[in-house]
This record gives C-alpha cells, sequence and structure tokens, in this order.
C-alpha cells in the first residue's frame, strides 16, 4: 500500500476504503448528478458522491455552461455502471472513473462531447487530452466561444468574468 492510500485508510470509513482499490472496481448505478464532474453512486459498498477522474466541468454558476454539462452528463446515464477509483479527494469523495455496461467512459464522453475540460492537474492519461484536443478542432461546447467556462478551475479561484452564451 502506498504511503498515500495508508494516510487515507485510517481517515475514511472502511466502506468507502473498500471501494477505493485501484486494482479492483464496484457496480453501481447513478441517483443522479449534481453538476458536470460529480455525480451519487449507490453500489453494494458505498453509497455517496463520486467525483469523476481526469474532468473539470463548469461549475453551476457559469450559466449556461454548467447546466449544460450536467445535463450532457445525465443524459449518458443508463444501467449498471462500473467504477474504476483513482484515488480519494479532500472531501473524502471517491473520484472515478464512471463507465457504462457498453464501455462508455462518462467523463471521456463528456470531454469529447466538449462539456468538460481536462483536468491538468489531476489527469495522465493521453485519451482524455486527445478528445479535448477534438472537442477543440470542432468548437464543441464550451470550446465554442473564448471565456472562462473552459477553466474552471480559474472561475472557481475567484475570477468572475462574463460568461459568453453558447
Amino acid at each position: 500500500m502506498t504511503p498515500k492510500r495508508a494516510l487515507w485508510a485510517g481517515l475514511i470509513p472502511a466502506l468507502l476504503l473498500a471501494l477505493t482499490t485501484t486494482t479492483a472496481h464496484a457496480l453501481g448505478e447513478i441517483a443522479g448528478c449534481h453538476d458536470g464532474d460529480t455525480c451519487r453512486l449507490v453500489s453494494a459498498t458505498y453509497t455517496g458522491n463520486v467525483r469523476l477522474y481526469c474532468i473539470d466541468a463548469p461549475e453551476m454558476g457559469q450559466d449556461p455552461w454548467g447546466r449544460l454539462a450536467r445535463d450532457a452528463l445525465r443524459a449518458e446515464i443508463r444501467g449498471t455502471i462500473r467504477v474504476m477509483v483513482d484515488t480519494v479527494d479532500k472531501w473524502g469523495r471517491p473520484v472515478a472513473e464512471l463507465v457504462r455496461d457498453d464501455g462508455r467512459n462518462l467523463g471521456l464522453e463528456l470531454v469529447r462531447a466538449g462539456f468538460a475540460a481536462v483536468s491538468p492537474k489531476y489527469c495522465d492519461k493521453p485519451e482524455y487530452y486527445a478528445a479535448e484536443k477534438e472537442a477543440r478542432a470542432a468548437k464543441a461546447g464550451i470550446w465554442r466561444v473564448d471565456g472562462d467556462q473552459q477553466r474552471p478551475w480559474e472561475w472557481r479561484g475567484g475570477k468572475r468574468p462574463l460568461i459568453l452564451s453558447p
């Protein structure tokens, strides 16, 4: 066990710990999505919020982009979801890739459709960067117009510019 994982093992409940092994994954259903990168998971070992790995979607206050990202994510949810946990964030939520039965990765699809940006601070998977490059080239979703809807991490940092509508 890595030192980081050992630290989390002492801080989070046992049920969450069972879900946070990177060598295993859990199956569950999504009970809803608060925004474009956070869903509520219901599984045999964990019920609670899960943050999507590698992505950062516009915040709900970044109208209309946050709402559009959330709605795009909700449209992708169906059936049983495979949850592949990478880590746990500072709020104790699992950070995971969510994959449908048909193999569609929800976070990757959101980036590909232009409703989320890759979070360069937390992502090391080249397929996410390739998907963002495609979305940018197609001027899809948040890439249609310039603005901080493309960089939610800057918007959260206190920078509140005029948000251009789609």
